[in-house]
């Protein structure tokens, strides 16, 4: 049970409680009153009296009014006005009924007794039934005999919802306790401690879910922030000590020749150019914000901005001496979606600088694209080293670097970068590669309604 459902469980249970019972005691007083009393068991054995009287069933009427207690008084009457039965002391049967004396001795005896009367009707005549109970008898019947019972179902019933109230806080409150003191390691930073599950059917077992994949998420964010800080601190160390060993060979007239000097101080302008670059990429990341990125998104060719990507990707291409190849035709028409234009342009040549990084001379870099189901499709693909089976499914992770990318610069940002970007349009990235073959990525594009 949810905790909602049981918090108003609860709730329902405390205002229950008092209600029920005055309702119980208002419906006993009701049902018990002195007037259902007399109508209660004896009437309809007061009815088949009138009736074995009218067919002169003197055994059956004797039976019957053997059943009837002593305590009930009754008069039956025909439509004739003739007393067939009377239990009344001031009346006696066989004589006509007396209406006006009737009247004189009920208002004569009301403080004592309780009147009731009814009327039979059969096929052949009609009968008035005239009973009435002592007070005294009506009070001891009424409270001698019920409230024993009225006490016992209204203490069975408080029991019951005491019970239910305390299994309820149990339950709220432990689960409660537990989550806290489960969660205790995790407030003082340790993550190592595995969250327990607590499986007791209410929100706290998918609360502690959460903490435990959160857990997991956090010691994650640790595990690749520590491996950052140590990549980080490899790429940085390299330049910064290539700096540092030439500035003090100059210093220390280790270089002393002018052609020495200037190739020694080109060298540390290329490293510090170098860090540089790490350092903004670095920024750019954290600046990420794709609540801004949506904002800037604006309505724009996709072909043109991809077609025009191409065309200069062919010039860098012969500069590194790889082959450029577009395979088919590439879409020409114009496709207008939303977009964020230079995100995107920065998408596309980072896929192209990683083809470039890991091809060598004469390899071949290839693109392109189609439509498929309203989905346009782009690849840049290559005939490089290829990517690794076991890194294929961590490559767009933060600072994530693959074993053949060891060798090269970066601190393993790029292609998270290019995932991001991806995401936040809507669109879709997946790669393809094996080693020492190449690697192929695609770009798949929605073309909607906007288009």
């Amino acid at each position: 049970m949810t905790l909602k459902k049981q918090f108003i469980a609860l709730i329902s249970t405390i205002i229950i409680i008092p209600i029920a019972c005055l309702l119980f005691i208002l419906i006993f007083i009701s049902v018990k009153s002195p007037h259902r009393l007399l109508i209660g068991g004896y009437q309809h054995r007061l009815e088949n009296l009138s009736i074995a009287l009218n067919e002169n069933d003197f055994e059956t009427a004797e039976k019957i009014d053997s059943t009837i207690s002593d305590k009930i008084e009754f008069i039956i009457v025909d439509d004739t006005g003739a007393i067939l039965m009377s239990r009344f002391p001031e009346i006696k049967a066989g004589f006509d009924f007396n209406l006006d004396y009737f009247k004189i001795l009920m208002s004569k005896t009301l403080q004592d007794y309780i009147y009731h009367f009814n009327k039979k009707s059969t096929d052949n005549r009609t009968f008035f039934i005239i009973s009435r109970t002592d007070h005294n008898y009506i009070k001891i019947r009424r409270y001698s005999f019920y409230i024993p019972h009225i006490i016992i179902a209204l203490f069975i019933f408080i029991t019951l919802c005491c019970i239910l109230i305390s299994i309820i806080t149990r339950t709220i409150f432990n689960s409660i306790i537990t989550i806290k003191n489960e969660t205790a390691e995790l407030a003082t930073g340790n993550l190592s401690k595995q969250i327990r599950i607590i499986y007791n059917g209410n929100e706290i077992t998918e609360i502690s879910k959460s903490l435990e994949s959160m857990r997991l998420s956090l010691l994650e964010v640790q595990n690749q922030k520590n491996k950052f800080v140590i990549g980080l601190s490899h790429d940085l160390r390299t330049p910064v000590s290539i700096i540092r060993g030439y500035t003090e060979a100059i210093k220390d007239g280790v270089i002393t020749g002018k052609d020495d000097i200037l190739n020694a101080n080109e060298l540390i302008l290329t490293k510090i150019t170098q860090l540089q670059g790490m350092i903004n990429t670095l920024i750019d990341f954290m600046k990420f914000d794709s609540n801004e990125i949506k904002k800037n998104m604006e309505l724009h060719s996709i072909t043109r901005v991809i077609n025009n990507f191409v065309n200069e990707a062919k010039l860098t291409g012969n500069v590194f001496n790889r082959i450029i190849e577009i395979k088919d035709e590439l879409v020409k028409d114009d496709i207008f979606i939303f977009f964020d234009e230079q995100l995107i342009i920065r998408v596309l040549e980072n896929l192209f600088n990683n083809a470039l990084r890991y091809t060598k001379d004469n390899d071949i870099i290839s693109f392109s694209s189609h439509i498929k189901d309203k989905t346009l499709f782009f690849s840049i693909k290559d005939t490089g080293i290829g990517i690794p089976k076991k890194d294929i499914n961590n490559i767009f992770n933060l600072f994530f670097r693959g074993t053949n990318s060891r060798r090269e610069e970066g601190i393993g940002i790029g292609l998270s970068v290019v995932k991001n970007i991806v995401d936040i349009h809507g669109w879709n990235i997946s790669v393809e590669s094996e080693p020492d073959k190449g690697s192929c990525f695609t770009i798949a594009i929605p073309i909607t309604e906007a288009s």
